[in-house]
């Protein structure tokens, strides 16, 4: 008699919907281990790995894949440019950085890079405004101050670039566009030779500083 009870239709039905619980459960643990925030993580960290290893298109990947899982990761957005700029992709680089800012307005490597990249673009009004943004969010900003100082180079200012060299040079004395813009403003002034001494002192702190060699 319990024989026939342990393989009754009704007995095997009970056993088989206690396995699919268990599994269910199961499943749901390791879900819970596995979920969007962890895997976006993980593909952060690898993307930051290859990054550094100078794989770029694992890289890029390892960033995209974030994007994928969440769109408003702007330190993924942020590495992706950059990935985009070391390949020469200027214009995917820019977007990218542009839509760091946008997401997260006071992420100051992307505002930093827009910036440079409105000044190149000689597009002055908009690079004033990154770097406001810049010194709003950080007013001991090396990188700030340098952008407010090329600004007024272009504009022929020598006296306020001066003035946000200093200030640059005293927050980070080894700033590259800093020396840069002060580089100029000696140029522009006349003196040469002061100009020259500045570049050699800077080359010699970062000989590979491809800017300065420039």
């Amino acid at each position: 008699m319990t024989l026939a009870l342990a393989s009754s239709p009704a007995h095997l039905g009970l056993h088989a919907i206690a396995r699919l619980i268990g599994c269910l459960a199961i499943g749901i643990l390791l879900a819970a281990c596995d979920g969007p925030e962890q895997r976006e993580a993980a593909h952060l960290e690898r993307g930051k790995d290859f990054l550094e290893e100078g794989n770029r298109v694992k890289a890029r990947l390892e960033f995209r894949n974030v994007l994928q899982i969440n769109p408003l990761n702007v330190e993924s957005r942020y590495y992706l440019a950059l990935v985009e700029e070391a390949d020469g992709n200027m214009r995917g680089a820019f977007a990218n950085f542009r839509k760091a800012t946008q997401q997260q307005p006071d992420h100051l490597p992307s505002l930093i890079k827009v910036g440079q990249y409105y000044l190149f673009a000689n597009q002055l009004d908009q690079a004033g405004e990154m770097a406001q943004a810049i010194l709003a969010s950080t007013p001991d900003s090396a990188d700030g101050h340098a952008l407010l100082g090329a600004i007024h180079l272009r504009n022929k200012d020598l006296d306020l670039a001066h003035r946000e060299i200093d200030l640059a040079l005293q927050s980070d004395p080894s700033n590259l566009p800093a020396v840069s813009t002060l580089v100029g403003i000696q140029r522009q002034a006349g003196d040469i030779d002061s100009a020259f001494k500045t570049l050699d002192a800077a080359l010699a702190r970062a000989p590979s500083a491809t800017g300065l060699l420039q």
